[in-house]
């Protein structure tokens, strides 16, 4: 029941969002407007930007480059991870104690969510391993009370924790060219603002 809640409630669509103004750029607007999921993915696309960075020019991705915006050097990429990590803890939190509230309405009405439960069990979870979210729903997971997992539900977590752990570096490349959204929206825009207090003053 739980990996059916998962995905009802943090979404399957990520995308670029629309640019706001500088004033927009506040911790309570961005929280509003960026989900879990969007966060997630954002930080996917970081660390695969400081992986790039290890690289010789010549054997970066071609994807990425060829979009101005994501123009970034390792060490800043991973300042703005720094930077989103609260953010992530935040938003991790909100959705934990959703999932715990949603959990406990199906208790109350289990035959109305029987048929919806059905149908997730034809294996959606799995999907993460294709768009690297494993990790997300691990660490979503363990928001939520041990004693509110079922035995299947916990033996799920425990491979999308292997599988999270010995992701391919080709299918996180992948999962990072397809988040290039990241670079022209407003989530960046205020994780470059807020990564400005993380560099020492001697760097500025």
């Amino acid at each position: 029941m739980v990996f059916w809640l998962l995905f009802s409630l943090i979404g399957t669509t990520i995308g670029q969002t629309a640019t706001s103004h500088a004033s927009d750029l506040t911790e309570p607007k961005i929280l509003a407007k960026y989900t879990l999921e969007m966060m997630d993915a954002a930080a996917v696309f970081l660390q695969v930007q400081v992986d790039q960075g290890l690289l010789p020019e010549t054997q970066r991705s071609k994807v990425i480059s060829q979009v101005k915006e994501c123009s970034m050097t390792l060490e800043e990429a991973n300042r703005y991870l720094l930077a989103l990590q609260p953010l992530m803890d935040q938003q991790l939190k909100a959705t934990g104690e959703k999932l715990k509230a949603s959990l406990k309405s199906h208790e109350k009405n289990k035959k109305k969510n029987a048929t919806q439960y059905h149908v997730y069990q034809g294996g959606k979870w799995n999907q993460c391993k294709s768009d690297c979210r494993c990790g997300l729903f691990v660490s979503l997971m363990e928001q939520v009370l041990s004693e509110e997992l079922s035995k299947k539900d916990n033996t799920r977590k425990l491979e999308m924790q292997k599988i999270a752990a010995t992701q391919d570096a080709n299918t996180i490349l992948r999962c990072g060219e397809a988040r290039t959204w990241v670079c022209r929206s407003d989530l960046l825009r205020y994780l470059k603002k807020k990564a400005q207090d993380l560099v020492p003053d001697s760097d500025l």
